[in-house]
């Protein structure tokens, strides 16, 4: 092959592999799916704001949004308050922040339950953004992944299945008797996975990449790092306050707790790089349940493992996904004929 050859095989194979990659019409199962799973843990975020709602949120309570504004401000932040920007800042009173929760609320619901999706999907990310800016020292791990996936989901055909608005299209498709009904592939719902993929694959590299630059100095002056040493599972036993299970006992089998720390972050090191290949996928996704299992037992960080959990959705192939999906609907319904779609 001549050099020329050469280059034009090689530009054109990228070429063709990098569209195949981002812009191959796919089954929107996955985002769908993803939508629920979602949208049921940014339920979950924003009513945990309930109870204290006032408190916090009140012009008399902790963080007025004068005083968060303020703060934003002496940050030097770029854009200034404009980056954090909130409908709650608003809402003053306790009737009128009731009103805002509410609202927000119903939002919510509406997109997990697959209502005007694509209307839904960028109000729901509003209000999930709102939450979060008008707490910014508050945000935790949760929140930024959280927002990863819902601005995803903006992308995306989110209510093509599993949802209000495929009910209501299948109606109107069956009245109007035009040609087979069914859920259509989908370019968008394509590019929405694999900006999740992507996205995911990153934040386990950053994540422990952190874990093993962080480190501590110990009473003699000394540096140690608990992710390298093998003591980082330990530390996250022996907090009391956050843990919803006791494992203390484990301060009697050192080798275990060794094996955990090591074999997590030997996990993350493996994920990122692994997770694309379609052998090593399974294995990896059922690895990743039970470290994150186990996390959240251990750091009582329930929403932020259940949400790592949940984007596993965006690796498993789509056929497979829509045959369970399928499997499920016709075994909870006893209804042979029903499909997802």
């Amino acid at each position: 092959m001549t050099t020329p050859g050469y280059f034009n095989t090689l530009v054109e194979r990228f070429g063709n592999g990098w569209n195949r990659f981002w812009f191959l019409r796919s089954d929107p199962i996955n985002v769908c799916v993803l939508r629920i799973l979602v949208g049921l843990l940014a339920l979950w975020y924003q009513l945990s704001f309930t109870s204290d709602l006032i408190q916090w949120f009140a012009s008399d309570g902790l963080l007025p949004s004068k005083a968060v504004s303020d703060a934003i401000q002496a940050t030097d932040v770029p854009l200034g308050n404009w980056s954090y920007w909130s409908y709650l800042n608003f809402a003053q009173q306790p009737a009128e922040l009731w009103i805002a929760h509410g609202l927000g609320t119903v939002v919510l619901v509406l997109l997990t339950l697959g209502f005007s999706t694509r209307i839904t999907s960028i109000l729901s990310l509003v209000v999930v953004l709102s939450y979060l800016h008008r707490t910014p020292f508050m945000v935790g791990q949760m929140e930024p992944v959280l927002a990863m996936a819902l601005f995803y989901l903006c992308l995306a055909p989110s209510g093509a299945c599993l949802s209000l608005d495929a009910i209501r299209n299948r109606r109107r498709e069956q009245g109007a008797a035009v040609g087979p009904i069914g859920v259509r592939s989908s370019t968008g719902a394509n590019l929405a996975v694999r900006l999740i993929q992507v996205h995911v694959a990153a934040l386990y590299f950053f994540i422990v990449t952190s874990q093993l630059a962080s480190a501590g100095i110990g009473d003699q002056g000394e540096v140690y790092r608990p992710w390298w040493n093998g003591n980082a599972v330990w530390w996250l036993i022996a907090h009391a306050d956050s843990r919803l299970v006791d494992l203390t006992f484990l301060r009697s089998l050192p080798l275990v707790v060794f094996a955990m720390t090591h074999g997590i972050v030997l996990f993350e090191i493996a994920y990122p790089i692994l997770i694309w290949n379609n052998l090593a996928r399974p294995l990896l996704i059922g690895i990743s349940v039970v470290v994150w299992l186990f996390l959240a037992l251990v750091t009582g960080l329930l929403g932020y493992c259940a949400l790592m959990i949940a984007l596993n959705v965006a690796f498993i192939p789509p056929l497979t996904l829509r045959q369970w999906v399928d499997k499920g609907c016709r075994r909870n319904t006893k209804d042979p004929n029903l499909s997802s779609g």
